[in-house]
């Protein structure tokens, strides 16, 4: 996934980050109170443009990521050791490439999808549903 370079950081923009954060102790996720994907990640609009506020708190904190507007930017991946996508806590943020998270994600055994549900259904519970329609039209029909 392309990331967005990161923008120039402004008072504002630290003001507004840090309003949406429910700061804890440093040992504490410290959850992202605002907008965030389906996956769980943070989302915050600055400029007009949309980034994961996890990646602009760890690079206000260890000034680490680069700003070039102009850059093509497939570099590294702010990871989560707490593996709480909504954390902004800097302490549990570190660099890494996107191969090394993924093998975190194995390591950890995140990879299984979680069980899919559409309104209040597991996907296996739609599926045999669908199945037995389809059965029983296929006997209507002989």
């Amino acid at each position: 996934m392309r990331q967005t370079p990161i923008p120039v950081i402004t008072d504002e923009v630290i003001n507004r980050l840090l309003s949406r954060v429910d700061i804890r102790s440093d040992a504490e996720c410290w959850p992202w109170m605002g907008a965030k994907t389906t996956f769980g990640h943070g989302r915050v609009k600055v400029g007009g443009k949309l980034y994961l506020p996890h990646r602009l708190i760890y690079h206000i904190a260890c000034e680490a990521l680069p700003t070039d507007e102009g850059c093509d930017y497939h570099g590294p991946v702010v990871m989560h050791s707490c593996d709480n996508p909504a954390c902004c806590n800097p302490k549990h943020l570190s660099l890494g490439t996107q191969g090394e998270n993924i093998a975190d994600m194995f390591a950890k055994g995140r990879n299984a999808p979680p069980p899919m549900k559409k309104m209040g259904e597991t996907l296996a519970e739609r599926i045999a549903k669908i199945n037995r329609r389809y059965a029983a039209r296929k006997a209507v029909a002989a």
